[in-house]
């Protein structure tokens, strides 16, 4: 009876730690693929919410540093690029639109930004970069770019970003807030929104000073610059509920709860062979 109950209560133990270890990696990556001459996008991965749309958007800054008054945002179709993810072309970029003029970038008198809209609340909590450059076509893998990631935390849906001020956004006023601005990101994944901000609609945009020079959450905020940042959009990844760090590494508490689990069955198993 007592060799059956310690059984028992180990096996259980064992499910618990298991579920606490495997349970608390509810996340999902979403990889954008499509035709490498077309602006065909479309997302892969495990989905927690699925990713309903892509949208591409500019906002003219003609010293590449700041907004005037009133600025607004304007639509503009992303496309897929050579396999590493998505770009756009705007302002002086479009007519050559050659590298690294087709990446998200802040030059050629706009800023240039993506919208993401999940079917859900989700908690974006890393962003993939597959190629990036500081101003260099060739800086490919070493380069260092800055962005800044908002989170709609305002009622209901948000009114198209034609109709919202770019220099409000990081006040929270216009219902858009600034979840961070990132300094110093490289191609791969880069971790974002360590405070856990959840929302369905996601903005990830080439940093500019004229959002905020603060709240750089990554590395020296005097690294921040808006004038020589290229990148493409390849990932992001989210999660829904009992966020992790984007590697899933289980926390240790429940590694060591199923350990203990797994040395309570192998235990009761021994006692049992040693009485036969």
């Amino acid at each position: 009876m007592r060799t059956a109950l310690s059984r028992c209560t180990a096996a259980l133990g064992l499910i618990v730690g298991l579920t606490l270890v495997f349970g608390a990696q509810a996340a999902s990556t979403y990889t954008i693929t499509g035709n490498t001459t077309s602006a065909e996008t479309t997302a892969t991965g495990t989905a927690t919410a699925a990713l309903s749309a892509f949208n591409g958007y500019y906002a003219t800054n003609a010293t590449n540093t700041s907004f005037a008054a009133g600025t607004t945002w304007t639509a503009s179709a992303p496309t897929y690029y050579s396999g590493l993810g998505l770009g756009m072309c705007t302002g002086s970029d479009a007519p050559a639109c050659a590298a690294p003029n087709h990446a998200m970038d802040n030059q050629g008198g706009t800023t240039e930004a993506v919208l993401l809209n999940f079917a859900s609340n989700i908690t974006l909590n890393s962003v993939g970069i597959g190629w990036s450059s500081n101003g260099t076509a060739n800086d490919v893998g070493t380069a260092k770019i800055d962005i800044s990631l908002f989170a709609w935390t305002g009622a209901g849906a948000p009114p198209s970003l034609t109709a919202t001020g770019v220099t409000t956004m990081d006040t929270g006023t216009s219902g858009w807030t600034l979840v961070g601005n990132y300094s110093d990101l490289t191609d791969g994944v880069n971790a974002v929104n360590t405070g856990g901000a959840s929302s369905s609609y996601w903005l990830v945009s080439a940093y500019n000073q004229g959002f905020s020079t603060s709240n750089a959450l990554n590395k020296d905020p005097t690294d921040l610059t808006s004038n020589n940042d290229y990148f493409k959009l390849l990932s992001v990844s989210s999660c829904t509920s009992n966020c992790v760090p984007t590697n899933n590494t289980p926390e240790p508490g429940s590694l060591a709860l199923a350990s203990l689990a797994l040395f309570g069955v192998f235990y009761s198993r021994r006692k049992i062979q040693n009485k036969l």
